[in-house]
């Protein structure tokens, strides 16, 4: 059961990066969804991949590495409310349609965003990763077990390798604007020191 559930999220991460690369898109806006509904899809797909991972935790038999206490627990609560509210402040910064490719429906052709850097943007290009690492170590803190740690190892492993991908995409579509963006703001732990200097 442990292996199928490393498994199971190792798969789910591929799928991420794998259904996001551009020539993959393609070759399904081609074959199989139109482009107006694919962002549709991969959230769908990206949600209920999520039910299996879930599952499979709630009924296996897991060995704990710690008791938690009273202090490991708030700290593990506060981490989950920071990073709660990194999250609140970065969806803030974008379109909850365009998020989900609701505006994309009723086009027939492909809509070009805007590079969004402000807000939270200024001071770290991925605000949602960078949130991940503190909401997997407070959830790790709540339930110090076995499978949440290879969870947390997986996903702290995934997440830079699914940047570079995502970074990729976007230097295709916005070119030295984006890399001029990527001189200047961190990739995950803000310098918010040297931005204040400036």
């Amino acid at each position: 059961m442990y292996l199928i559930f490393i498994l199971t999220i190792i798969i789910y991460m591929f799928l991420h990066s794998f259904l996001a690369h551009n020539k993959v898109k393609e070759y399904i806006y081609r074959n199989l969804i139109k482009e107006r509904y694919y962002r549709i899809f991969f959230i769908s797909y990206a949600t209920l991949f999520l039910i299996p991972i879930a599952y499979l935790y709630f009924i296996a038999n897991k060995t704990v590495y710690f008791e938690t206490n009273i202090f490991l627990s708030a700290l593990g609560i506060i981490l989950i409310i920071f990073s709660i509210y990194i999250f609140y402040i970065s969806f803030k910064n974008y379109d909850f349609k365009e998020f989900l490719g609701l505006d994309r429906i009723n086009s027939e052709h492909k809509i070009h965003y805007q590079l969004n850097t402000g807000s939270i943007n200024k001071y770290v290009r991925h605000p949602l990763y960078s949130a991940s690492y503190p909401l997997m170590t407070g959830i790790f803190l709540l339930s110090p077990d076995n499978y949440i740690l290879a969870g947390c190892i997986i996903i702290s492993i995934y997440l830079p390798i699914g940047i570079i991908f995502e970074e990729q995409k976007l230097i295709e579509e916005y070119g030295e604007k984006y890399k001029d963006y990527m001189k200047n703001v961190p990739m995950l732990i803000p310098l918010l020191v040297s931005h204040i200097k400036k």
